[in-house]
């Protein structure tokens, strides 16, 4: 799952596929309740999001939504 988020990163940029890498990853580990699979993938993304771009002024893959 890892080699697949690293690839696609550069083309679909940084948000959706943190977020859908751990989603997955919860799948994975067998989390079936629908809010934590849903709600914590949106926040944790958001969290590395602004600690990445805001905080350390890293530059993140935008993908091809631009953001």
């Amino acid at each position: 799952s890892m080699a697949v988020y690293v690839i696609l990163m550069p083309h679909i940029g940084f948000i959706i596929t943190t977020a859908v890498l751990l989603a997955v990853l919860l799948l994975i580990m067998q989390v079936r309740e629908f809010l934590p699979l849903i709600l914590l993938p949106l926040i944790v993304t958001g969290i590395l999001y602004a600690v990445f771009k805001t905080g350390l002024h890293i530059p993140l893959p935008a993908g091809f939504l631009g953001f």
